[in-house]
């Protein structure tokens, strides 16, 4: 039935999926090797997720959120939910304030958006086999993680609040985590101990790059650029004063 369906769909399906391939590789090469203007990188990666969602909906018969030939003949949008994955760029650009209820909201929103998509996948006879049915619901979780982040950033208020932390302390941090067969892989944090920094009650850590880490002194104060973001979470930049953070940062 679900085969006499697709055939009868005048090619949609195999359009979308051309379609889904362009915007991931597009966006791949645009986010990866130069993000400018980087709001609007940032817009495309956090709707691509929301576009492949809205398509997997209203032409469940012709596509699916993920799909395997052998097992579903309708297209894929897989390529167009892994699109959204670049936004997660903006984790390693720019930081969020601590608490507030603007983090439930990013939280809600990815939740929100992982669970339409574990439940287009699992509502449908896609795999006979569960183990694949690791790979979707693992990109429906990570989409739903960094597309309502990257759109925060990009929607958010352009003009940016200034201000200035002081430096109180500068750490190393090692964490080792545990792998298969007793192996460990060490993870390295370079954190700063800031006072001032919104949001935050007290003194604030915060992990900063290591270039950026090694130019700080303790006891230096350290301007920030703060931006609301359209879901609530604020974000800021980080730099040494007196120079602009904006400008190392171009939006829309």
């Amino acid at each position: 039935m679900m085969r006499r369906l697709v055939q009868a769909d005048d090619g949609r399906g195999a359009k979308l999926e051309q379609g889904g391939v362009v915007a991931f590789l597009v966006l791949m090469f645009w986010v990866v090797i130069w993000p400018w203007p980087y709001g609007l990188a940032m817009l495309l990666a956090g709707l691509a997720p929301w576009i492949g969602t809205a398509l997997a909906i209203i032409y469940r018969r012709s596509v699916a959120p993920f799909s395997i030939a052998d097992l579903d003949p309708r297209a894929n949008l897989g390529a167009l939910l892994g699109a959204g994955l670049f936004g997660g760029r903006v984790f390693y650009d720019v930081d969020f304030t601590p608490g507030g209820l603007g983090q439930l909201t990013l939280i809600g929103c990815g939740v929100a958006m992982a669970l339409a998509l574990v439940w287009l996948i699992l509502s449908r006879p896609l795999f006979a086999k569960p183990r694949w049915l690791i790979v979707p619901i693992g990109l429906a979780i990570l989409a739903g993680a960094t597309s309502p982040a990257a759109l925060n950033v990009a929607l958010g208020n352009k003009q940016g609040e200034l201000g200035q932390v002081q430096v109180t302390a500068k750490r190393v941090k090692e964490e080792k985590r545990s792998r298969r067969r007793a192996r460990y892989r060490t993870f390295i944090y370079h954190q700063l101990t800031v006072t001032g920094l919104p949001g935050a009650a007290g003194a604030a850590e915060i992990s900063v790059q290591p270039g950026f880490f090694q130019s700080v002194r303790v006891g230096e104060p350290l301007c920030y650029d703060l931006h609301r973001g359209i879901l609530g979470a604020d974000w800021y930049l980080l730099d040494h004063c007196p120079r602009p953070p904006r400008s190392s940062l171009p939006l829309l």
